[in-house]
């Protein structure tokens, strides 16, 4: 069993400034060239996230061939600020994203395994509109062939996935 947390705080501030610009004459004159002196312009964002994840997670031995992982994270995150001059506020309490993965042995050598996820995390970036962006939500599928080869000192892998986003595929890979 492993039980885990994290907590983190980001705190994103943009501010404007702006120096005049006059061309290089050369690319060796630019060891020359005199610090800009910059003048602020405007502040354009100032935004603070905080973020909380619990996770959970179990290996169950059902047969000696065949292994499973069951896990889950909780997340609650608090955006608050604004960006070019919007008011930017975005939040989820205990957002439950489940995990499940088997592994099975089909000899010593190759086993077979799969994976099944879903996917939220919230996004910082802002919209057409200034407005923060949806968390990013969907699913993750895996199934692949894993080998261990002279005495598992050389190890390879074989798997195709498929995301969803949205319930769109985003991403179909080998």
């Amino acid at each position: 069993l492993v039980l885990g947390a994290t907590w983190s705080r980001s705190d994103v501030n943009e501010i404007e400034a702006l120096a005049p610009f006059e061309p290089y004459a050369s690319f060796a004159a630019i060891a020359d060239y005199p610090k800009p002196n910059y003048t602020r312009t405007g502040r354009f964002s100032d935004m603070t996230t905080k973020r909380l994840n619990a996770y959970a997670a179990t290996k169950l031995n059902v047969t000696d061939d065949l292994k499973l992982t069951v896990g889950a994270n909780a997340l609650s995150y608090d955006l608050t600020g604004f960006s070019y001059d919007v008011i930017q506020e975005a939040d989820a309490k205990n957002k439950i994203t489940p995990y499940l993965g088997a592994v099975y042995d089909l000899n010593d050598t190759h086993a077979l395994y799969g994976s099944y996820t879903e996917i939220y995390n919230p996004q910082v970036e802002v919209d057409r509109n200034q407005k923060t962006l949806d968390p990013l939500q969907g699913k993750n599928y895996e199934l692949g062939l894993k080998s261990g080869w002279f005495g598992n000192k050389l190890n390879s892998s074989a798997a195709i996935f498929y995301t969803t986003q949205d319930n769109l595929p985003v991403a179909v890979g080998q």
